[in-house]
């Protein structure tokens, strides 16, 4: 019977299957479709070619150039495991064959948004700095220990980059009563609107934001977008939390902008 149906292909490199799906989940799928676990290995992937021709679904980061997705006529939809859109998939064979690339990152946006807003306070507080400073024996004490803390509330914030990890901080920040500028190229004027968040151009988020969260993945056309012009428009005194994939900053301009 198993034979008849049709096939959903696990490789799950990075991750491992048991951190994905239960044992339970797996019995469910399976009785669906001939689920096809290839391993947890790196190199699990290469296997993979026999089994497309009757496949619907795949599970991972398979490298998945044009002449691979010509072996799957019936595939319908690419798993990705992890946050970003990696390009070992033709995405544009995709689009115009009707393959779903499907990406989980909404699974991480809630842990990633705390962890963005705990830094944003630790950053304008100085709880880190202070910190050191005590371990240190240099502390200071009372007003003279946070002549140059800001509160988060109140402040003016920019987002780059309004996917899940956007939407999911914006929520976050809400309690805050900060004034939060988004810049997203991607993402329909209304979706930004709808979370009463002010519209707006990359330059004025840089200049005009105290505290600058960067959520934005990363794909072949934005690497190194966040260029040393960009970046010389920032503030002095403001707080660049950057929390996607450090390839769409220039990173030898950023370390030296930290740096002055």
């Amino acid at each position: 019977m198993n034979n008849l149906k049709k096939k959903v292909i696990a490789a799950p490199y990075p991750q491992k299957l048991n951190r994905l799906f239960s044992k339970e989940k797996i019995r469910m799928i399976s009785a669906l479709v001939n689920f096809v676990y290839l391993g947890d290995e790196k190199t699990a992937g290469g296997k993979i070619d026999e089994h497309l021709p009757n496949t619907i679904a795949i599970i991972g980061q398979i490298e998945m150039p044009e002449s691979r997705l010509r072996l799957a006529p019936g595939l319908k939809a690419i798993f990705n495991v992890e946050g970003n859109f990696y390009q070992n998939i033709d995405y544009d064979y995709c689009f115009n064959n009707g393959i779903y690339v499907l990406n989980c990152g909404e699974a991480y946006a809630l842990a990633v948004a705390e962890m963005a807003l705990g830094f944003a306070i630790d950053l304008g507080r100085g709880i880190t700095k202070e910190d050191r400073k005590a371990r240190s024996g240099n502390e200071k004490y009372l007003a003279e220990g946070c002549l140059d803390s800001v509160l988060l509330s109140d402040s003016d914030v920019g987002i780059i980059g309004f996917g899940f990890l956007g939407k999911a901080l914006t929520k976050l920040l809400a309690p805050f009563r900060c004034r939060v500028r988004v810049y997203d190229p991607w993402v329909p004027d209304s979706i930004i609107i709808e979370q009463g968040c002010i519209l707006t151009a990359l330059e004025d988020v840089l200049e005009k934001s105290r505290f600058i969260f960067v959520m934005a993945g990363v794909t072949k056309d934005n690497q190194g977008f966040l260029s040393a012009e960009k970046l010389s428009l920032i503030k002095k005194d403001s707080f660049f939390i950057l929390m996607s994939r450090a390839a769409i900053v220039n990173f030898d301009a950023l370390c030296s902008l930290t740096e002055e």
